[in-house]
């Protein structure tokens, strides 16, 4: 009952921020707390559609372990470099309008919905509209609504960033596939291994276009 009667007091979202005390300058990282909050239930149904999915994508690993299993027989020529990208701000600089449009798309496809039957692609894609739109949030004496960005906090944020990159992302890297050795990401980190061409000249130019790829999308940076 008095948990009831606080949710009645505070239905919205709380955002807070936590210093990131390894960068130089310190920076801060943004985070809504939305447990109770009145969107709640409908992010955590979301969230559990897309997991499956999520975990379905190519370049998807589980945790550490996962990795280092995958890795350990990886036989790596004298020719590749291992290299790491790191998306910047991942959850905040994704263009929700560009995220939800990707989503729909996906979502709608045959051939998504035989892979994964188990959801209904439009009460789906409302319920990511909903989350993504209506993320009202409190901050000290202030409410504002977020309007661009998937808010760290939110139960979905995880399986949207994934699945949202890994759509490009895997049509980046099957175009250069001839460089690339293996990939994989958890979310905003990633690992591969680049295949090093012949000659040197043609090594960085490819080198290069496969950054700027990389890049283009939706004002993504890595």
């Amino acid at each position: 009952m008095k948990k009831n009667e606080a949710w009645m007091n505070e239905p919205f979202s709380f955002f807070y921020l936590l210093y990131k005390i390894h960068k130089k300058p310190i920076a801060t990282r943004p985070v809504v707390s939305t447990c109770g909050c009145i969107s709640f239930g409908i992010a955590q149904w979301v969230d559990i559609m897309l997991q499956p999915i999520a975990k379905a994508q190519q370049s998807y690993f589980k945790d550490s372990r996962a990795l280092k299993k995958l890795l350990d027989p990886l036989y790596v020529p004298s020719n590749v470099s291992v290299f790491s990208f790191d998306a910047v701000a991942m959850y905040s600089n994704i263009d929700s309008e560009a995220c939800l449009a990707v989503m729909t798309e996906y979502l709608k496809k045959e051939d998504t919905r035989k892979r994964f039957p188990h959801y209904h692609p439009d009460a789906l894609i409302e319920a990511i509209s909903i989350v993504l739109r209506s993320n009202v949030m409190k901050f000290g004496d202030i409410f504002v609504r977020q309007i661009t960005g998937v808010a760290m906090g939110i139960n979905p944020a995880p399986p949207l960033a994934t699945i949202f990159f890994a759509l490009h992302e895997d049509f980046i890297f099957n175009k250069w596939k001839q460089c690339i050795l293996l990939n994989r990401r958890f979310i905003d980190d990633g690992l591969a291994f680049w295949i090093h061409q012949q000659p040197f000249e043609r090594d960085e130019e490819c080198w290069k276009r496969f950054q700027e790829d990389i890049n283009n999308y939706h004002g993504l940076e890595w």
